[in-house]
C-alpha cells in the first residue's frame, strides 16, 4: 500500500455533514497484530480499486 501521498493531503470541511463510520479491524496472527483492509471494486465511481477500511454512510432504519 502506497501511503506516500498522505502527507500532501489537506483536510477539508464538508458542506453537508452525514453520519458515517469505519471499522479498523485488528487481528492477531502468529503473535503479531495486523490491520484488515478491503479492496474497493474496480467499477465503483469513487476510489475504485483502492484499499480501505470497511465502513460507510449510515443507512436509515
Amino acid at each position: 500500500m502506497d501511503l506516500s501521498g498522505l502527507r500532501r493531503h489537506a483536510p477539508q470541511s464538508l458542506a453537508v455533514r452525514r453520519q458515517a463510520a469505519v471499522l479498523a479491524p485488528v487481528i492477531a496472527r502468529d503473535g503479531e497484530a495486523h490491520l484488515l483492509f478491503t479492496k474497493r471494486a474496480a467499477h465503483l465511481g469513487e476510489h475504485p480499486g483502492q484499499m480501505s477500511f470497511p465502513g460507510g454512510g449510515r443507512e436509515p432504519i
